[in-house]
């Protein structure tokens, strides 16, 4: 009899128990496994414009799409997404608790872009127009020195060479920008540093974006050219 009785409490101890882990688990608390403590995840959400083949959080692999979203204990995370033929994304967020961290309009730039010749005349007078006219709009303030770019007074990068022709990309989430032979990009966070085109020397040019930016248009020296680079 006693031991039945003693059965029973360890039953409804149990119930009990996984009732209230079930309960611990929907508020959205988490065991941190890192240091032992119990906090409130936090939500981290990326939207890719062009579909990721993989994405990992520090070093492991998860499932991967457009719109990715994972629930963290807070915490810094590494986070590298890849897709073939193109150069790997890759950032570090800073999870809190409660709280989303987000980001929009990731995109992957090809490595080796598809680069031809134009003599297509409404590009090469849209390159030959003042540089005011090949700035997007500029819902945020992008200016620029010689070595260093801003946003909203918030310095994004500095170099020890000379930048030129800083503009926004289209969407305003990524800043293209001419250094020595390269037209390069950043996102404006300052991250994610990537080569678009190598040019035959370092003279200064002009160049544009079209199709949502999955095309690059450039003078270099005497030619035009244009570039799939998404």
């Amino acid at each position: 009899m006693k031991s039945i009785i003693v059965g029973q409490a360890l039953v409804a101890i149990g119930i009990i128990f996984i009732a209230s882990c079930l309960i611990f688990y929907t508020m959205g608390y988490r065991i941190n496994f890192k240091n032992y403590t119990i906090n409130k995840i936090g939500i981290l959400s990326l939207n890719f414009a062009d579909h990721p083949d993989k994405i990992s959080i520090d070093g492991k692999e998860h499932k991967n799409g457009n719109n990715f979203y994972i629930d963290l204990t807070p915490g810094n995370y590494d986070v590298i997404a890849s897709k073939a033929g193109h150069y790997d994304w890759n950032s570090s967020y800073l999870v809190k608790s409660g709280l989303v961290r987000k980001q929009n309009d990731i995109i992957f730039i090809k490595e080796n872009p598809e680069v031809t010749e134009t003599l297509d005349e409404e590009v090469i007078n849209k390159l030959n127009l003042p540089n005011t006219s090949l700035i997007s709009e500029d819902k945020q303030k992008l200016t620029s020195s010689d070595y260093e770019i801003w946003v909203n007074s918030k310095l994004i990068t500095r170099y020890s060479e000379l930048v030129y022709g800083v503009t926004w990309f289209p969407g305003n989430d990524y800043i293209a920008f001419q250094i020595n032979d390269e037209i390069r990009i950043i996102d404006k966070f300052g991250e994610n540093d990537t080569l678009l085109v190598e040019l035959e020397n370092s003279s200064i040019t002009k160049f544009a974006f079209k199709g949502n930016g999955r095309e690059l248009y450039y003078r270099d020296d005497s030619k035009y050219y244009v570039a799939k680079i998404r």
